[in-house]
C-alpha cells in the first residue's frame, strides 16, 4: 500500500470533493443523472430502461466502462470512486453467483446510497470502504477487475492511484474504466476556478500522459478508445492488463 502522507493541498482537495458528493447524495442533486444520459453514454438500452429511477437518476459518470468485457469468470471487483453505485448495480447483474463487489469512495453518504442500491437489486450488501484511491486499504492481488468511472481525474495523484489499482489486481487482472482527457486547452475561466478540479474538468489531462502513467504503473496491453464529447473535454474507455508474470 502506498504509505506516503497526503499534503495539505491534497487534504483540502479531498475534503472539498467529499463534501460536494456528500451533499449531492443527501439532497439528490445529481445534475447529470438520468436514464437518457445513460443511453447516450453507451449503457445497454434494455438494462438502463429497466433501472428504477432512484438508481438511474444518481448517474454521475462519464460513460459505459464495460463494453467488450467478459465478466463470467470475475470473482472480485473493486470499484474506485463508486459513488451511488450505478456501475456496481450493472456488475451485480453480470457477475457469477458468489462474486464480491467492493466499493471505495471518499463520500460516506454516497456509499450509503450504493449499499441501498445493491440491496434493492437483491445482490446483498456492498462491501463499502470510505478511502482514498492513492492509499487503498486492500491486500495485494485481491481483485480480478478494477473499475472507475470519472474517478481517476479526481485523484490528487493519478500516478499513485493507477499504481494502487495495479497493486490490488491479481496477475492477469483487468483495469476497465472511463475517464476524462483534454480535447484542447481549457478556457481560462475553468483553469482559474479553484473548484474546477472537484467538478472533474480541472483534473482532466492529456491522453498521452494517461497512457504513460498506465505504463509506469506496470500495465500492459493498454487500449484507450471510444472517445466521446463530455462538456469541454472527452470521455474515453480505458482497458489495461496486469501481466501474468
Amino acid at each position: 500500500m502506498n504509505a506516503s502522507l497526503p499534503s495539505d493541498w491534497e487534504r483540502t482537495l479531498k475534503s472539498q470533493i467529499a463534501g460536494r458528493y456528500d451533499r449531492m447524495a443527501r439532497d439528490g442533486s445529481f445534475a447529470h443523472g438520468d436514464r437518457d444520459r445513460l443511453l447516450s453514454d453507451g449503457y445497454p438500452e434494455k438494462w438502463a430502461r429497466a433501472l428504477p429511477r432512484s438508481i438511474s437518476d444518481t448517474y454521475s459518470g462519464c460513460g459505459f466502462a464495460f463494453s467488450g468485457s467478459q465478466l463470467g469468470e470475475t470473482r472480485v471487483v473493486v470499484d474506485l470512486g463508486c459513488g451511488a453505485g450505478l456501475d456496481c448495480v450493472y456488475l451485480s447483474s453480470h457477475l457469477p453467483p458468489g462474486a464480491l463487489i467492493i466499493g471505495v469512495d471518499l463520500a460516506p453518504e454516497m456509499l450509503f446510497l450504493a449499499q441501498r442500491a445493491l440491496a434493492s437489486m437483491d445482490f446483498g450488501r456492498l462491501n463499502a470502504i470510505a478511502g482514498h484511491m492513492e492509499r487503498l486499504p486492500l491486500a495485494d492481488s485481491c481483485a480480478d477487475l478494477v473499475t472507475a468511472n470519472a474517478a481517476f481525474n479526481l485523484a490528487a495523484d493519478k500516478g499513485a492511484a493507477l499504481s494502487e489499482a495495479f497493486r490490488i489486481l491479481r496477475r492477469g487482472g483487468l483495469l476497465c474504466a472511463r475517464d476524462l482527457v483534454l480535447d484542447g486547452p481549457l478556457p481560462s475561466e475553468v483553469l482559474s476556478d479553484p473548484m474546477s478540479f472537484n467538478t472533474s474538468l480541472g483534473g482532466a489531462g492529456e491522453e498521452s500522459d494517461l497512457h504513460q502513467s498506465l505504463i509506469q504503473a506496470g500495465f500492459q496491453d493498454i487500449k484507450i478508445s471510444d472517445h466521446r464529447p463530455f462538456s469541454m473535454v472527452q470521455s474515453v474507455q480505458i482497458r489495461a492488463l496486469k501481466p501474468n508474470c
